[in-house]
């Protein structure tokens, strides 16, 4: 009987501890949802005062899906549909259009505050230049 009882014992070895969520993911779910612009702290004109920029995120929680609002034709498509992080930053992310990149400065819960440049073409100068904003959800 004691012998049973200690070939039951020795099988039932510990549970793995969980491996803790990547800084990539971690940011990840931080930046994921809809985000809108609440104050422009860096920028010439009104052109993204009224921006919206949607998140998604993939499995992998390196990028995902991006959607842009509340900016008017003329340069709307600035953010592209995707966003990826640079490597392995996560502050540095990659969006295509004629954004190419932002970089968040802060990032919490309920605030995000970022950097990028818009270098549209020369015909379309509404937009164009670097900008900081701050952004809540």
């Amino acid at each position: 009987m004691f012998a049973a009882v200690a070939v039951m014992t020795s099988c039932g070895g510990d549970d793995p501890e969980p491996t803790p969520p990547s800084q990539q993911e971690t940011q990840s779910k931080l930046l994921e949802g809809k985000w809108t612009a609440a104050e422009t702290i860096l920028g010439d004109d009104t052109a993204f005062d009224a921006l919206t920029l949607e998140f998604g995120t993939n499995e992998e929680f390196t990028g995902g899906s991006l959607k842009e609002g509340g900016i008017d034709a003329e340069i709307a498509g600035a953010f592209g549909s995707d966003w990826a992080f640079e490597g392995a930053s996560t502050t540095a992310l990659s969006v295509g259009g004629t954004v190419n990149a932002i970089t968040i400065n802060s990032i919490s819960a309920e605030e995000l505050t970022i950097n990028f440049t818009n270098s549209a073409s020369p015909a379309k100068v509404k937009g164009v230049g670097t900008y900081t904003l701050r952004m809540t959800k």
